[in-house]
């Protein structure tokens, strides 16, 4: 069994080495392909764990199936494509599925597949049963055809074109990725589903989830930052009460994933790029409201630089809020209103929202495509150019489209009726 274990350097950087459960002892070459191609692209910390988790469950797999990778780069074997095969079927099954036949195979002494006898065909028949999702099986053969690729290319004296046939050969075993069976076809909110939203927020709503005002207060504040302004959840998380200007009326996002002052386990992450932010009288009364009647009053937050504290009585008491309850306080809202939203739909709402305020600007030609897109970028924290956008503006065109085409229904039928209103006028009786 192998894990990850985490660690911080005394920059306050988080990071983590695969390792042997039993020895703990660090995983060489797969902790030197992450290195290389994750920490020193400056990767966030839940991408290196999330490749961790694949290169672990990579490792367990050839454990299963009795294949010493390493041994048999060096010696110029690579993956033969029965053993690629096994590893795409092994790559649809959860880890618990795995880790399951491993203990099967040490308590029986058996090797549970043989690439030499006929039990391999009834045996793959087991692996089939209970598959994960394609995407997940998609990101999992992904991370392995790249470490492996990299990993023959540096110990193996096999010729280019092997290790490019093996590559493919793995690749060609991806799935397509599709959303998960019952997802949303659009992840932005609807305008009733919006108004919704808003009316069971307000402090004196008596479907409000929460009966602790300031938690009552906080959680509507959450909710308003993330709607109006469109940032992630990690990006709220990570705000500070400084960095508000009260001259300026600005939200400053700042990168910030290594303080050594974040007593958070897993602390937000502002993924996108530092930006300041305008934010409108209202949405500033709020935060001056929260930050001065119920923030204030929490024991200890004074140590707390952080905007969003837990009010929670505790040991979690004046401790900055974390994701997880981030989540529950969405949970709580979804059950209350009876339809799911989530923090990363109000995103997308907000891209929706920009749509429509620009439109009329781009048919005056007051400001072009390029004009637009580059605002929403900044906005947003997206690089110039990196068409971003279109992940987020779905629903929106999809109305557009469909505006469009019953306007150009109306239109082809007005002109059908004309024409055979004139043909009419033609025929003698």
């Amino acid at each position: 069994m192998y894990k990850f274990l985490s660690f911080r350097f005394s920059n306050g950087e988080h990071y983590g080495l695969l390792v042997h459960g039993d020895t703990e002892e660090p995983l060489i070459y797969q902790n030197l392909y992450t290195t290389i191609f994750h920490r020193n692209k400056s990767d966030s910390i839940n991408t290196i764990k999330s490749v961790f988790g694949v290169l672990g469950f990579f490792a367990e797999l050839c454990d299963l199936i009795g294949v010493d990778i390493e041994a048999r780069f060096r010696a110029g074997d690579l993956l033969t494509d029965s053993e690629i095969e096994s590893i795409s079927l092994w790559s649809k099954k959860s880890k618990s599925e795995l880790s399951k036949a491993k203990v099967i195979n040490q308590n029986n002494n058996i090797v549970p597949i043989n690439f030499k006898k006929i039990e391999l065909a009834r045996y793959t028949v087991i692996v089939d049963e209970n598959i994960v999702a394609a995407s997940t099986t998609y990101n999992r053969l992904t991370t392995i055809y790249q470490y492996v690729t990299w990993l023959a290319n540096t110990i193996s004296p096999a010729s280019q074109e092997a290790i490019t046939r093996m590559k493919n050969r793995i690749i060609s075993h991806r799935p397509v990725k599709s959303p998960p069976s019952g997802s949303e076809p659009f992840k932005s909110l609807e305008k009733n589903d919006k108004d919704l939203l808003l009316e069971i927020l307000e402090p004196s709503s008596l479907d409000n989830p929460w009966k602790n005002e300031a938690v009552r207060y906080r959680n509507r504040l959450i909710v308003h930052i993330l709607i109006y302004i469109g940032c992630r959840k990690g990006e709220l998380l990570s705000l500070k009460a400084k960095d508000f200007d009260p001259g300026k009326k600005t939200i400053c996002f700042r990168r910030d994933a290594n303080n050594l002052n974040d007593p958070r386990k897993n602390p937000p992450l502002v993924k996108t790029l530092s930006r300041d932010v305008d934010i409108s009288d209202e949405l500033y009364s709020m935060i001056e409201e929260y930050i001065m009647k119920y923030r204030s009053t929490v024991k200890g937050a004074n140590k707390c630089p952080y905007l969003m504290l837990s009010h929670q009585d505790g040991a979690s008491k004046a401790m900055p809020l974390s994701l997880s309850s981030i989540d529950k306080i969405f949970a709580a809202l979804s059950k209350a209103l009876g339809f799911r939203t989530y923090p990363h739909a109000l995103r997308h709402t907000w891209n929706d929202d920009f749509s429509k305020q620009v439109e009329p600007f781009l048919h005056s030609g007051d400001m072009s495509e390029s004009e637009v897109e580059d605002l929403r970028s900044y906005v947003m924290g997206w690089k110039e150019g990196s068409g971003t956008a279109k992940t987020y503006t779905k629903r929106y065109q999809q109305k557009k489209a469909m505006k469009f085409g019953l306007h150009l229904q109306k239109k082809i039928r007005a002109a059908d009726k004309e024409r055979i209103e004139i043909s009419n006028t033609d025929v003698p009786f």
